[in-house]
């Protein structure tokens, strides 16, 4: 899933949030966050780093993306991030 630059701001703003509050998670949390994050990184490794798409793969996904789309198949992201924010009480 590509990231889009409003992607890449949220998630630079939850890790500066992250990072302010991890000291004060207990080790418990500190690990389960670690061991999530962990998976998410084995289990979507094309999926972690930003690279360049093909004009040809590019349309591709944004054709899949609005098929998705039209299928009810989606939820914006301010709401899946007030989702993350609640779980992780960031």
């Amino acid at each position: 899933m590509a990231m889009t630059a409003s992607d890449l701001y949220r998630r630079d703003v939850l890790v500066e949030r992250l990072k302010k509050v991890w000291g004060k998670l207990s080790k418990d949390e500190q690990s389960a966050l670690e061991t999530v994050v962990n998976s998410m990184v084995q289990n979507h490794p094309d999926e972690v780093v930003y690279r360049p798409l093909s004009e040809a793969l590019l349309v591709e996904r944004i054709d899949r993306s609005l098929e998705h789309v039209s299928q009810g198949q989606q939820q914006p992201s301010e709401e899946m991030e007030a989702e993350l924010i609640a779980e992780f009480n960031l």
